[in-house]
């Protein structure tokens, strides 16, 4: 007599158990990746609205940026090396505070919220007449600071994951968000 019943084989259970597994983890790795991708865009999202905001300040103090020696120009910031504090504040009605000094207050309150905002961040802030560079398809923290050049603020910060440079064994990073404006002095 043949045995005829409908059951399922232990190997053919442990098959669907294993394509089962092979399944769900590959859905784990999509969703890792998708949030790795929303981390990385919520990092784009917010250089770029620090670039905004630095080049609005900059706009608005047209007696800074009509100077020689103009403190908006020549920021080259890294957030895990800078130590300085502001000293001074100019919120309040009682502040006393002319162009110089408000851009210096801009410029560290700026700086407050890229490092908050951006992991291991950069800054800098220039006139740059060729942000990116043909010949290596990437952006440079190099600036060609001719007068005539319009300004540029160039952002990054570093990602989980990123190799470290064998110089210094810090994140390797290159500029990954660029605005170019002019910002016309009066």
């Amino acid at each position: 007599m043949k045995n005829t019943s409908g059951g399922y084989s232990m190997v053919e259970t442990l098959v669907s158990l294993l394509v089962l597994a092979v399944g769900v983890t590959g859905v784990a790795g999509m969703q890792l990746n998708a949030l790795q991708t929303t981390q990385d865009a919520g990092h784009q999202s917010a250089a770029l609205e620090l670039a905004e905001e630095l080049l609005e300040k900059m706009r608005a103090n047209t007696v800074q940026m009509a100077a020689a020696s103009n403190p908006f120009l020549g920021i080259d910031f890294q957030a895990d090396h800078d130590e300085s504090e502001l000293e001074f504040s100019c919120s309040g009605i009682s502040s006393d505070c002319n162009a110089s000094t408000l851009a210096s207050y801009d410029i560290g309150e700026w700086k407050k919220k890229v490092a908050a905002a951006l992991p291991s961040a950069r800054a800098v802030v220039c006139r740059d007449a060729a942000p990116y560079d043909l010949e290596q398809r990437r952006y440079v923290w190099e600036c060609t600071d001719e007068d005539t050049a319009p300004v540029v603020v160039k952002l990054a910060w570093s990602e989980k994951g990123r190799e470290a440079s064998e110089q210094d064994k810090r994140p390797l990073l290159l500029p990954a968000v660029v605005l170019v404006a002019e910002v016309a002095a009066p």
